[in-house]
């Protein structure tokens, strides 16, 4: 019945059932798909109805979800529901930076005035990541630190940082460098990043 529904139906249907722990983790940026069958399940919506919703959301971006047999995604990653799909965009482009410096936007731009005003080492980190495309694990988690949204509010607790890169090295936005065996060291290639000039006509058609 659920994949009949439109989304307003399912939103309006669940807003009507749903108990204050249901409301409390959709209100999250993502949560486990466990976590929403031991909540749903309590409101009389099965494993296989709460699902077969996740697959209807999933496939009009309301949500996304994963689920398992999702060919080169972690186990933690198809366990996952991500409830706010903008919490990926802004995971995602604090980690692709633009890099021209003229197509930077104001917030990035805040943010780059906030590193150098931060500390040395993120200084040198943000250079080496607009030379090279190298971005360190110490950066990027800083950055994630430093963002704020619109009511000047931390986007993302720490504790989400480890599902966070999970999710941008499953989807191949990040490379892990050889390096380190300290995971909390771990050095990325940003592939989006790379330069896409095209070659001179010499080394097209040689002489």
């Amino acid at each position: 019945i659920i994949k009949h529904l439109d989304a307003a139906a399912i939103i309006k249907h669940l807003d009507a059932k749903a108990s204050e722990g249901l409301c409390t983790l959709c209100s999250q940026p993502f949560v486990q798909t466990t976590d929403l069958e031991r909540e749903a399940v309590l409101i009389g919506i099965d494993k296989e109805d709460l699902h077969s919703a996740l697959r209807f959301l999933h496939s009009i971006w309301s949500v996304l979800h994963y689920g398992l047999g999702t060919q080169n995604l972690s186990q933690k990653v198809q366990e996952t529901v991500f409830m706010q799909p903008q919490f990926i965009i802004d995971t995602i482009k604090y980690a692709i930076w633009e890099v021209r410096a003229e197509d930077v936007n104001d917030e990035l731009r805040t943010l780059e005035t906030q590193i150098h005003n931060k500390s040395r080492s993120m200084q040198m980190d943000l250079k080496l990541h607009f030379e090279s495309v190298e971005l360190t694990r110490s950066l990027l988690t800083g950055v994630w630190d430093l963002a704020k949204g619109l009511d000047e509010k931390p986007k993302f607790k720490r504790q989400n940082n480890t599902p966070m890169l999970d999710l941008l090295k499953r989807f191949m936005l990040l490379r892990v460098l050889v390096g380190p065996c300290d995971v909390k060291l771990e050095p990325y290639v940003v592939p989006a990043m790379l330069p896409t000039q095209v070659l001179l006509p010499e080394y097209i058609t040689p002489e």
